[in-house]
Parts: C-alpha cells; structure tokens; sequence
C-alpha cells in the first residue's frame, strides 16, 4: 500500500510538472507566431500589425491556459482568469499604481542628476504602437506568472506559490540584453509586487494594470530601456557617467539599485497591509 501511494504521489508531480512544461512551450511557440505575424504584416500600418501579432500571440496562449486548466479539470477562473464588472476600476486602479511607481522610483534619479531628461522622437501614433504592445506584454505575462503558474503551485500555500511564481517570471527574462544579477532580482521583486497587488485587490487585472504602465511609462513616455529593450520614447532619458548600480546599465532603471529600494517598499508595503488587515489570496485550490 505504501508503495503504491508512493508511485500515485510521483505521478502526480510528474503530470503537474508534465503540465507546467506544456504551457510554457506553448507560451514560447506564441512569442514566435507574435514575430512571424509581424513579418507577414509589415507591409501594413505598424498599429495594425502589432495589434494582429499580440492578439494572435494572446490567443495561442489562452488555448494553452484552457488546456491547463482542462487536464488538471479545472476552469480558467480556478486561475484566477476570468472578468468581473468591477475589474474595470480595478484595472484603472493597477494602471495607476504601475504609472506611480516607476516614476517614484525615477523621479530620485533625475533629481540627483544621474539620469538626463530631453525631448524625445515619439510622436502619439509611436506611444499608441507601444500601449497595444505592452497591454499584450501585460496581459500575457500576467496570466501566465500571476495566473497560471501561482495558482498552480497554490496547493503549498500561497506565500510559496507567490515567491515561485515570481522566480518563474524573472527566469523568463534571462536571455535578455543587459541582464544582470542585480536585474533578475528586481524582476523577482516586481513579480512579487504584481502578485500583491493581484492578491490586494481580488483581481489580476489590477496586476496586468500595473504591468501594462510600468513598462509603457518607462518605455514609450520616459524613453527609458524596458527590461533591456530599446524604444523610442516621447522623451529620451539618457545617463551620467555613473555606476550601473544606479543607473541599471544598458537593462535600464530595472538593474538598478533604487529600483530594488522601490520594490521591496512597495512590495513590503502591499503584504503588511494585508497580512494586519487578514486577507488571503482571492482564490484557494478547489
């Protein structure tokens, strides 16, 4: 008997992890389909473009989470994926707290003088461009990290669930330009923020919301590279010569160490206020 609970608890991390492995393969089939579809419309106007790509990349992705959520018979809403009339406000409310912390975290490196601020070359049709991309960024990201992957690892609690899901989310940033030791930890703690800020408002579009302006705001308003990514912004913030610990480097204000200030702040901020006030995360395993 002990040896058949024994093979019956194996199997069943082996299908968890089998599951996990499945929806992250899909997830990177959809980042290929995204460039390809963007290949295949160049000829189109860039906003129509970048819109077919994201919404042809959300749609592979979401057939991932269904299937998911079908082999461990579940729904989409046991991930946390599903839409409430409230989440309007509450996607409003994650839209503001994305914008406000990336600037309060930026506004100390332009008072010292380690960043420069000037005019940029990003007209409205640019930032535009950038929104739609950036809300597919959000939305994908979220639902994957915040979504599929915390709610699947739930079942060990959901503080562990949070710390891996967050782990999970930095990982998926190591091939890109710039990155550093100093970068993937602050990833971490940006999914940690993000997951708070789910968990303290019952609703992951709050996280999407927040996601959606922290790497817009960055990119297309201060001209700032996202994750290591350039784009052109409608100002251009370039750096003194001062030491990437401050300034992030080439990854951008993300490697930086004011960042990892903001984020274990906000992040901190978010959880004592829920662990005081007593609430859990809004959805528990079935």
């Amino acid at each position: 008997m002990k040896n058949r609970s024994f093979f019956k608890r194996l199997n069943g991390y082996a299908a968890f992890l089998g599951r996990i492995l499945v929806v992250m393969i899909v997830y990177g089939i959809a980042a290929v389909v995204y460039e390809e579809v963007l290949i295949v419309s160049e000829k189109l106007p860039s906003i129509i473009a970048v819109t077919l790509a994201v919404f042809a990349q959300l749609f592979i992705c979401l057939m991932g989470f269904f299937w998911g959520a079908r082999d461990e018979k579940k729904t989409l809403k046991s991930y946390g994926i599903y839409w409430q009339p409230q989440d309007w406000s509450k996607l409003l409310l994650g839209l503001g707290m994305g914008a406000a912390a990336i600037l309060v975290i930026c506004v100390p490196l332009y008072a010292s003088g380690i960043f420069h601020i000037s005019p940029g070359q990003a007209g409205s049709e640019k930032m535009a461009v950038q929104f739609i991309f950036f809300t597919g960024v959000g939305v994908i990201e979220e639902c994957l990290c915040r979504g599929f992957l915390l709610h699947s690892f739930i079942r060990w609690g959901s503080l562990l669930a949070l710390v891996v899901s967050s782990a999970l989310f930095s990982l998926l940033h190591l091939g890109n330009p710039g990155i550093s030791a100093l970068a993937i930890l602050n990833l971490f703690l940006a999914g940690i923020f993000m997951g708070a800020a789910m968990q303290a408002a019952n609703s992951i579009f709050t996280a999407i919301g927040v996601h959606i302006t922290w790497n817009w705001v960055q990119g297309a308003v201060l001209g700032i590279p996202v994750s290591g990514t350039n784009s052109l912004g409608y100002f251009l913030t370039e750096s003194a010569n001062a030491q990437p610990l401050f300034t992030g480097g080439t990854f951008g204000v993300e490697g930086s160490i004011i960042c990892t200030m903001g984020l274990t702040l906000f992040s901190a901020g978010l959880l004592i206020s829920m662990r005081r006030s007593g609430k859990k995360l809004f959805l528990q395993e079935d």
